[in-house]
């Protein structure tokens, strides 16, 4: 549990200790966790760091509506006729980029197929 309390602090390994901390609590019995050396204090600190986690999650959150409703407000100061057409291409050119990416084969790097790395070409 000690090691599930030092990835809780990091924003990046968050999603998995939350993850691996509702499995433990979901599977083992509270007896089972309480008979545990500091598992009170270990508890503390995930409750206190996944608080956290949570209003900052929560404030991207709302950034987000905003970053929304300016995209939204910016397409209403277009003509009417070019929102429209905005729209269409926004849809289609991201339709034919998918189609287009699915039938092209991935491409090797020029380095790949000379067998040079960067340093040697350079």
């Amino acid at each position: 549990m000690d090691w599930l309390r030092d990835w809780n602090t990091n924003a990046r390994n968050t999603s998995v200790c939350q993850v691996l901390v509702s499995t433990i609590l979901r599977e083992l019995p509270p007896s089972r966790l309480k008979s545990l050396d500091g598992v009170s204090k270990t508890v503390e600190a995930l409750i206190a760091y996944s608080d956290r986690h949570f209003q900052r999650i929560d404030r991207m959150l709302q950034k987000s509506y905003l970053v929304d409703f300016s995209i939204v407000t910016m397409k209403s100061l277009l003509p009417v006729g070019e929102s429209e057409s905005v729209n269409e291409k926004t849809s289609s050119d991201s339709e034919a980029d998918e189609e287009e990416a699915k039938e092209q084969p991935r491409k090797r790097g020029k380095a790949a197929t000379t067998g040079k790395s960067k340093k040697q070409r350079v």
